[in-house]
């Protein structure tokens, strides 16, 4: 990475004699194409955390001149099919063929040399990770809103990056040192309020719920599979056998009613679903973090067990809480404290 030497820390007196050398990472936050960092991964050459072989054979044809005759094969099948429509691969084609026009030009530009270097060494860092998180950001944000988006964030020695997107077509990586990581995963979840909010068209962040409830992990699975299935019927059955398992703010329990109506403001108001895995260099260990987004506001949620029942356990969190959330899961699987 990127750092600027602040030299010897001199004479460190009663701590002791020994000169020591600090060295700060320079944070830098760019948007760029995907075919663009793919040219940057194969300068390392460093490995992406995705298939990324759909580019690389744009950016072999750019560079020869010429497309592959898989891909006319593919294009004459799918006209005599399709006539009247153009091959949704043949979209992807022709943005990926653009944007790899647009990396042969730029590779020869002495003036992004310096961000070409800082940039391939940041994809180093994330390629060579001592601990990886892996975003997953389901979104239910309206229908003109992008329906997910995927970051990945590593830390290697005192540097952290995040490579994050929400069309797979562009991206934005962004490093710093490991002491910004709460900020770089707070930003990942920074989402734009809740556009219909039948509670409280003034304030779309509210959501009427209580800043800590419980609720079985059975009954949140149920009233998912209910509203797919139409068949909202038979939940008010099945919360019959949680009694006192649904519980609000200070472990208060609920009744049917309340628990049927707490069930669905979750189920209905839900903007987002955010799960993050931790993993390391060791196959053996890793960990997981779970996160729901109702209306506007964001809960924490951590497993636990109630009168033998699994229940999720949520509560009230801002973007900047999920380095807390994270932080015990990455230590364990790091090895280090954070």
């Amino acid at each position: 990475m990127p750092t600027v030497n602040l030299g010897n820390l001199g004479n460190l007196g009663s701590l002791g004699s020994a000169q020591e050398e600090r060295r700060v990472v320079v944070p830098g936050r760019v948007r760029l194409e995907v075919a663009e960092l793919v040219a940057l991964a194969q300068a390392g050459p460093f490995r992406l955390p995705f298939d990324v072989s759909a580019v690389e054979a744009a950016l072999t044809a750019t560079a020869e001149g010429s497309g592959s005759a898989a891909d006319e094969a593919r294009r004459a099948w799918y006209a005599r099919l399709s006539p009247d429509a153009a091959s949704p691969q043949d979209e992807v084609a022709l943005l990926l063929a653009a944007q790899a026009g647009r990396v042969r030009e730029s590779s020869t530009d002495a003036d992004r040399a310096a961000a070409r270097a800082a940039m391939t060494e940041a994809i180093g860092v994330l390629a060579d990770a001592e601990a990886l998180l892996e975003v997953e950001l389901g979104l239910r944000l309206g229908p003109d809103a992008p329906a997910q988006a995927r970051a990945w964030v590593g830390v290697r020695g005192e540097t952290a990056v995040s490579l994050a997107t929400v069309s797979g077509a562009e991206f934005e990586l962004a490093w710093g040192a490991t002491a910004a990581l709460p900020e770089m995963l707070a930003h990942l979840v920074r989402l734009p309020a809740d556009p219909d909010d039948p509670d409280d068209p003034d304030d779309p962040e509210e959501a009427d719920l209580p800043d800590r409830f419980t609720i079985p992990v059975e009954l949140l699975a149920a009233v998912e599979a209910g509203a797919a299935r139409h068949r909202d019927e038979l939940l008010p059955a099945l919360v019959e056998r949680f009694p006192g398992a649904v519980t609000g703010a200070d472990d208060t329990p609920y009744d049917a009613g309340e628990a049927l109506t707490l069930l669905h403001t979750v189920h209905d108001r839900m903007t987002a679903r955010l799960r993050v895995v931790v993993a390391g260099r060791r196959p053996d260990v890793a960990g997981v973090v779970v996160w729901l987004r109702v209306a506007g506001q964001w809960y924490a949620v951590d497993p636990d067990t109630v009168a033998g029942f699994p229940v999720a356990r949520a509560r009230a969190a801002v973007p900047r809480d999920l380095a807390r959330s994270v932080g015990p899961v990455l230590a364990r699987v790091w090895g280090r404290d954070v």
